[in-house]
């Protein structure tokens, strides 16, 4: 059993080939109800989305419009604890977002001192907001092992990253086909 997933976003949580669209969002099923369990069981649903255009690697995303465009699909995601993504082109950039209150809020992760020797490495397959991600986790108390952790996405690179990070992966379709993890 695994009581804590870093999930990819598009198209393993909703279907969408931007990461940041926040419009028209259709999630696909079983997610809301596997989340909900991990979250029951004492577990944690972090979002590791992308930072990219689908159409272009050069694109930097304003962090407050992908806040904006994020929140849209974390009101429907209750059970998400927080969100990782890297806005700028070549993995330079990790930012947060974090529930406050009723609101959400951004962080940066890449110019504090712990993590500094990470910029760059913000991009899948890179493990950069992975370790962050753990490391929140780890600070809040959570009982987290790599053996507890599981990636669920729908790319070969969101594999690498598991694989490279030592953590189990598994496929988003098996989700969405209601296998139970």
């Amino acid at each position: 059993m695994y009581n804590f997933v870093f999930w990819d976003n598009d198209k393993t949580i909703k279907d969408s080939s931007n990461p940041h669209d926040g419009s028209g969002i259709n999630i696909y099923p079983n997610i809301i109800g596997t989340m909900k369990r991990i979250s029951e069981n004492g577990g944690s649903n972090v979002i590791i989305t992308g930072g990219k255009d689908p159409y272009s690697e050069s694109v930097y995303f304003e962090p407050q419009l992908v806040l904006e465009s994020m929140t849209v699909l974390l009101k429907q995601l209750k059970f998400i604890d927080f969100v990782l993504f890297p806005p700028a082109p070549k993995g330079v950039e990790c930012w947060g977002i974090f529930p406050k209150g009723d609101e959400y809020v951004l962080e940066t992760f890449h110019d504090k001192e712990e993590y500094l020797n990470l910029v760059g490495e913000f991009k899948k397959p890179d493990t950069g907001m992975l370790q962050i991600a753990y490391d929140i986790l780890e600070a809040r108390g959570c009982a987290i092992s790599k053996s507890n952790t599981v990636y669920i996405g729908d790319l070969d690179t969101d594999r690498q990253a598991a694989e490279k990070f030592g953590i189990d992966f598994i496929e988003a379709s098996d989700i969405h086909e209601g296998k139970l993890i």
